[in-house]
């Protein structure tokens, strides 16, 4: 979890004087912690130090980095330290550790605190290519956080790098455009910290009167009710007027006594760090939030209504019928708990169309590489002779598009049997106790765990992570298109 690690650690020092957080490393190679200095609030998990070889399976597999982790958020949930129920993880979806070993992670945290908040925050390969193995590996980290996390936000590397390429041609010199891989992780630590900093709400009673609420910490219960309320659809985008710059070249630098950025240039900023839409399919969203940090005075307040009017003709219609509010102004009369901050900010989080595409190329490329058989032996070397299942053998299981096209037969029961299963053994089921799921989306756990059968079938897994991630797509085709 290099990747995730770097973010974490850049969120933390961004985060390290407004909130409490305690950090828990973890990662299959020693390299990435040894030269991070550990503290009280730090731990670490070392969980190997030969790396999971971009094999989501192999991550997957790994019971003892699974354990000594849920051990680790266990001593720090009952430590006293942190009354807190909110847990992130941020992990990258492009190989085998972060992939596989955050998917297990997740899926074991979810089953130790089923009442706490779990947020995935995933970093997406760049669509050009990392490794051979990335889109296999997405796919099947999204089919697992689908049914254990409560919400997933997308990081893609190339809408990073496009972001901030933007930005240094507005505020850097033409001579230095290198971007570092530093500065992304920089841009999603800024875009993260504009959620989770507290906040002082100001409430305007619509008569031009504001009410001045107490410093709130970050709630993601509260976050998701407006958000993501549906479990088919947890899938959230972010943005922030937040820049990663040359501090020394920007007009209008919101430190010491230079005058803070106006509004209209911040709702700029956001707006040009959003992810760039689809040029087949028009924009739309279901709800979103945006936050609004250091709100004070009529500046504010007196362009408020066309701050959210350019945000919502951004994010396009949605399907939220009125009186309920689509996009959710939270002012907070502070940055974070200093009040002597001159900063200010606009964070935007949005649940709608934009995950479509994304979707919809994962599933594109896993498919092509999937209908050649490409690379299906590296999972089945790994994850075949992983002893927890999490799902029966005697019931309907589901099929995708890609099973119903390879000869899939949805009728059957138990072990998805295709139509030409005579050419491998059939196995019986009489002996085994029939086990309920509960409905699809909502988890694919069962209330009973098996023992894998020696003929198990690693396509099995594919047709599982397949029908997920198309049930997701067909969810927001169906609330996104209108």
């Amino acid at each position: 979890m290099q990747c995730g690690i770097q973010v974490g650690q850049t969120l933390g020092q961004l985060l390290s004087s407004d909130v409490q957080l305690d950090e828990i490393l973890v990662d299959t190679e020693r390299k990435t912690w040894l030269s991070i200095e550990q503290s009280d609030r730090r731990g670490v998990v070392d969980a190997g130090a030969t790396g999971r070889g971009n094999n989501w399976a192999h991550g997957y597999s790994d019971d003892i980095g699974a354990d000594k982790t849920v051990e680790a958020v266990r001593k720090c949930f009952e430590s006293g330290a942190s009354s807190d129920r909110n847990l992130m993880l941020t992990h990258s979806i492009a190989g085998g550790t972060g992939s596989g070993l955050g998917s297990r992670i997740t899926e074991e945290v979810r089953d130790a605190y089923p009442k706490h908040f779990i947020w995935n925050c995933v970093i997406s390969p760049f669509a050009s290519g990392e490794t051979a193995l990335q889109h296999y590996n997405s796919l099947l980290s999204l089919s697992s956080l689908q049914m254990s996390s409560d919400m997933i936000s997308i990081f893609s590397n190339d809408v990073l790098m496009g972001s901030v390429a933007k930005q240094q041609s507005l505020y850097k010199s033409k001579g230095d455009s290198k971007i570092s891989i530093s500065e992304l992780n920089q841009q999603i630590a800024l875009t993260l910290a504009g959620v989770l900093l507290p906040t002082c709400p100001i409430v305007s009673n619509g008569d031009g009167d504001l009410q001045y609420l107490p410093m709130r910490d970050f709630s993601g219960l509260d976050l998701i009710t407006q958000v993501a309320p549906m479990p088919a659809c947890k899938i959230v985008s972010l943005a922030t007027s937040e820049n990663v710059i040359n501090s020394e070249m920007r007009v209008g630098l919101n430190k010491g006594l230079t005058p803070p950025v106006s509004w209209d240039d911040l709702a700029s900023d956001l707006l040009r760090n959003m992810a760039p839409a689809s040029t087949s399919l028009k924009r739309s969203h279901m709800s979103s939030r945006i936050y609004a940090r250091n709100a004070l005075g009529p500046e504010f307040w007196s362009r408020s209504d066309k701050l959210l009017s350019k945000v919502k003709s951004k994010l396009g219609p949605s399907i939220v019928p009125p009186p309920v509010k689509d996009l959710e102004l939270v002012a907070s009369s502070n940055f974070g708990k200093s009040l002597k901050s001159n900063n200010r900010s606009l964070t935007l989080i949005s649940n709608g169309s934009d995950t479509i595409p994304t979707l919809q190329h994962l599933l594109q490329r896993s498919t092509d590489m999937y209908e050649s058989g490409a690379y299906l032996h590296w999972y089945d070397r790994h994850y075949r002779y992983h002893h927890e299942a999490c799902r029966p053998s005697k019931v309907k299981e589901p099929v995708s598009k890609r099973g119903l096209k390879l000869g899939w037969d949805s009728s059957l029961p138990g072990d998805k049997k295709r139509v030409s299963e005579q050419r491998r053994g059939v196995t019986s089921y009489a002996d085994e106790e029939e086990v309920d799921l509960f409905p699809w989306p909502y988890t694919r756990r069962t209330e009973k765990k098996i023992w894998m059968e020696s003929d198990w079938d690693v396509k099995q897994l594919f047709e599982e992570a397949f029908y997920t991630v198309e049930g997701v797509l067909d969810s927001y085709k169906e609330f996104c298109t209108i």
